[in-house]
């Protein structure tokens, strides 16, 4: 077929979607804690839960102070460690990576457009990822986008 990706002599274990969950759930436990711990103003979160001041909650997730980094620094995080490593700290706990076609590491271009890709299959309603759980490489949206694919380590 014209626009599948042919694999030349690797063969690959592609990564169930349970590790690939597993990972992102361990991925942002880390990035969350991070920003707790490092962005000024993030503690107020549990000020704001413990006091159940519920409607200050929704201004914190767009503060630039502090809620913004809860969006941002995941997606700043996984373009680090994917560009450098091809992997995550939740991914090298479930033993995944992400490859190219070929089987090389990423590099950092591609952690980035793969980084924004994820952003799409999210912002579609979630959409982007559902081909996960039934396409035989096991790919979502962003993973189709920039031709890599998340396997077995």
């Amino acid at each position: 077929m014209a626009g599948e990706i042919r694999v030349s002599t690797h063969n690959f274990r592609y990564a169930p979607w349970y590790k690939r969950l597993g990972a992102l759930v361990i991925d942002m436990a880390i990035v969350k804690l991070l920003v707790l711990l490092i962005v000024p103003g993030a503690f107020k979160i549990f000020t704001i839960l413990s006091g159940q001041h519920w409607s200050e909650l929704k201004g914190f997730f767009t503060s630039w102070d502090s809620g913004i980094w809860f969006w941002i620094a995941p997606l700043i995080y996984m373009v680090i460690l994917q560009g450098w490593l091809s992997r995550t700290i939740g991914m090298f706990v479930v033993k995944l990576r992400v490859a190219t076609a070929d089987g090389r590491k990423i590099g950092w271009l591609k952690a980035v457009f793969r980084t924004f890709g994820y952003v799409l299959s999210f912002l579609v309603l979630g959409l982007g990822f559902v081909p996960i759980l039934f396409d035989k490489k096991r790919q979502g949206l962003h993973d189709r986008l920039t031709r890599t694919f998340i396997v077995m380590k």
